[in-house]
């Protein structure tokens, strides 16, 4: 396996990450100074969810999935007029479907806001129709964005896409910033709009120096096509049922209490910042490679690809977790609790953010699981396992509601996301036969069991600093959640260490042979 490759990928994938959510965590906490967890709060995110969830439904989840290994294929076989005869193809189907989405948006706004949250009234309904036709042209940019993020990564190229997160943060920022006194929350809609197009400019400029080819064809009768269909319209479905999760959230919480559309979606987004940080260079960095082995029949090389991955993200999401759970108030406190955003907001949030927190490590080990399917040419699997989920997730709402409000919803999305693993896992297991379940179990055993030392002293270090300082304070803020953070994760590793886990011994050989180099 080429580590150095993936780890070097990794790298990449990982800074650029953590640079775009520095830029969005900035952001948010904007979002929350200027306008709380508030029902313009509540417009604004059914509205942004219309063109996110559309775009996932139609484009963007099935194109990236089903362009990394149909573009590998043709690009290991050097099959480069074949591969822009593909790309040109993609690219004009995306670009009228996104034209007649955008259209479907701003004609149709109202019978959208109404079914997202049906709970919205009065002026904050209006409010959603018209931010809903603001950021439709997002759909255009973010679809075709999805097929240049998908042909670079098969190139193994990971700079530029790994920054466009960085890109649509700080576009988003300086329009709040400079706009938001004089067009309120719509500065927010713009900006994203705006952002997404610098961020597709960008991607198809460095296209453009790799030589892309493109022309206008709308003829899909070849037979690259029909391959590229085959994992795309199972895959786009699976996105389609995925995407139902945050309409099926947003609908339930929307009756209930002011603000609980906000407590979740600022919950979500806490849990997501790391998720989506070292998950997904995990699992991006290790597509390509995995859609190689696939194409090749490596199927032992494509199983310790996996297994590694599966490892590696378990030895960064089962602490950090935890830590989440025990700090929840803290970290939403420290995050969020100013301008509009109080006390309430904080509690409301943090509850969310503690459920979420429980499935965190079932949606990491779910990225790299559906990207070892669509490797395989498997999309159908994911997709039927995805259906249950949301129907499993439906019965759980309406039991957990009763007891925890809005925090059920969470609760009942995490239970989901854990199962769900479980079973990805078995049907792969039948179709390629020995997985390295074993070893797997082995280092999640010894993660856990690392963890907890960790964690009870994190927890008595909060506890310790809110008796003796004065947690109303930034600065006190700041300490009691990094030192308490800090401490744990210190002695997470050296227990670790102690008992020779394979996954952080690997890092530090990793870094050690970087060093050298």
């Amino acid at each position: 396996m080429p580590k150095e490759q993936i780890a070097k990928a990794t790298a990449i994938i990982l800074i650029g990450t953590i640079i775009g959510k520095i830029a969005g965590f900035i952001r948010e906490i904007l979002v929350a100074k200027y306008f709380g967890a508030s029902l313009i709060t509540d417009a604004y995110l059914v509205a942004y969810n219309i063109p996110m969830i559309l775009l996932n439904m139609v484009i963007a989840g099935g194109v990236y999935s089903a362009t990394v290994p149909t573009f590998t294929k043709y690009l290991a076989n050097k099959d480069y007029k074949i591969l822009w005869r593909l790309f040109s193809i993609i690219v004009s189907y995306t670009f009228i479907i996104s034209i007649v989405l955008v259209l479907v948006m701003v004609f149709f706004a109202p019978y959208l806001v109404k079914f997202m949250g049906y709970g919205l009234k009065g002026q904050t309904f209006d409010l959603a129709i018209n931010l809903t036709k603001v950021m439709a042209p997002m759909v255009i940019f973010l679809g075709l964005m999805s097929i240049f993020m998908g042909v670079l990564h098969s190139f193994q190229h990971f700079t530029i896409p790994s920054l466009n997160p960085f890109i649509l943060g700080t576009t988003v920022i300086i329009f709040i910033v400079f706009l938001s006194k004089n067009i309120g929350i719509f500065s927010l809609g713009i900006g994203l709009v705006v952002g997404s197009g610098l961020m597709c400019l960008v991607s198809l400029i460095v296209l453009l120096k790799k030589q892309v080819k493109f022309s206008f064809n709308l003829n899909f009768r070849y037979k690259e096509v029909g391959e590229f269909i085959h994992l795309f319209i199972p895959a786009t479905v699976g996105t389609t049922i995925l995407c139902s999760y945050a309409i099926i959230s947003r609908m339930m919480a929307s009756p209930l209490e002011e603000g609980s559309i906000a407590a979740l979606d600022f919950g979500y987004m806490v849990m997501q910042a790391p998720l989506s940080t070292f998950g997904l260079a995990i699992s991006t960095a290790i597509f390509p490679f995995i859609a190689n082995y696939a194409a090749t029949k490596s199927y032992n090389e494509l199983v310790g690809t996996m297994s590694k991955g599966i490892r590696m993200t378990a030895l960064i999401y089962i602490p950090i977790a935890l830590i989440f759970m025990v700090l929840c108030e803290p970290i939403i406190k420290l995050l969020f609790e100013r301008g509009n955003f109080d006390t309430y907001d904080t509690m409301m949030t943090s509850k969310s953010l503690y459920f979420y927190s429980i499935g965190m490590f079932g949606l990491a080990i779910n990225f790299i699981l559906l990207r070892v399917f669509y490797a395989l040419n498997d999309a159908v699997i994911p997709m039927l396992v995805t259906a249950v989920g949301v129907v499993v997730h439906i019965i759980f709402n309406f039991i957990l509601i009763k007891y925890l409000a809005h925090a059920g919803i969470a609760l009942s999305a995490s239970i989901v996301h854990l199962g769900t693993n479980f079973i990805l896992l078995w049907f792969l297991r039948q179709k390629i036969g020995n997985i390295g379940g074993k070893q797997i179990l082995n280092s999640f055993l010894k993660m856990i069991v690392a963890t907890l030392p960790g964690l009870l002293i994190c927890l008595g270090i909060s506890k310790y600093i809110e008796m003796v300082l004065d947690t109303s304070r930034i600065e006190v803020q700041i300490i009691q959640v990094g030192l308490a953070t800090t401490t744990g994760l210190i002695c997470y590793l050296i227990i670790l260490w102690l008992l020779k886990a394979v996954e952080l011994r690997m890092i530090f050989s990793l870094i050690k042979d970087r060093f050298r180099k």
